[in-house]
């Protein structure tokens, strides 16, 4: 599953943020219902006291684009060139290179930028599905956040669908994931994160996993993606390695390639 917003109660949060400066980007999927007609967060890094924020914004209309804002006394806004249809899952990433140079990307393209010069101070709190400005309404899944500045060609590997798991020379930067599949907190990187104001069930997204983690105490030797291969990877990304699962949907099926998963 992935989690569903009603776009003025539900949330996820986390009274801590894993990154509170540039470099840092925060990537995810997300499908955006009909009831808003202006940018909303869909993932923040804020303090809410001070009215500070980095942030992932999908616009409406035709604005439906998305951005990377941060926001510290005033606002700096990067939006995608390209833009979405309502109630379709899409991928949006905001990079924040340094305090002047922000990117946004939708679906691994449409890259927007934005060099005025804005530095959001004493981030201290994580939140899916509200920020600042307001709520979120729709759907979100495969949240994550570096703390670090990728690459066109890393988030266009993440908008084909590949996890930010299989980032393999990412891992040590990949501060904060939820896959939103299952329960909250899961697989378990970066701050505990716990879901109020009536944040329900939604399907998930089309992904590739890998077929486990190189984290723990016995850092198991893995097969994740290689950095020198994204490019290859990108132009095979619809067709279900070996060791990795796609998941989709959240009904059971009586056929699926080999590796391939429901939810």
């Amino acid at each position: 599953m992935a989690w569903s917003f009603n776009g003025s109660t539900g949330y996820l949060t986390a009274a801590t943020a894993p990154v509170a400066s540039p470099p840092l980007t925060i990537a995810c999927w997300f499908r955006k219902s009909g009831t808003a007609s202006s940018f909303k967060e869909v993932v923040t890094l804020a303090n809410p006291s001070t009215g500070h924020e980095f942030a992932l914004l999908a616009g409406n209309g035709a604005a439906a684009a998305a951005s990377a804002f941060a926001l510290g006394g005033t606002g700096a806004q990067a939006s995608s060139t390209t833009t979405f249809a309502l109630a379709q899952w899409r991928h949006g990433a905001a990079v924040f290179a340094s305090g002047n140079q922000r990117y946004a990307y939708l679906d691994g393209g449409g890259k927007g930028t934005n060099s005025v010069s804005v530095t959001p101070a004493s981030i201290n709190r994580t939140d899916v599905g509200r920020g600042i400005v307001g709520y979120f309404p729709g759907d979100v899944a495969e949240v994550a956040v570096w703390n670090a500045a990728l690459s066109d060609l890393e988030i266009a590997a993440l908008a084909q669908g590949f996890s930010p798991l299989c980032l393999l020379h990412r891992l040590a930067n990949l501060v904060l994931y939820q896959n939103l599949i299952r329960p909250l907190n899961h697989p378990g990187i970066g701050p505990l994160m716990s879901a109020a104001g009536g944040a329900t069930a939604a399907t998930h997204p089309r992904m590739i996993h890998p077929r486990s983690l190189a984290f723990g105490p016995l850092r198991r030797q893995v097969q994740l993606l290689n950095f020198y291969r994204v490019a290859a990877a990108q132009a095979r990304a619809t067709a279900v390695q070996q060791g990795w699962a796609a998941v989709s949907g959240t009904e059971m099926g009586s056929s699926y390639p080999v590796g391939e998963v429901s939810n």
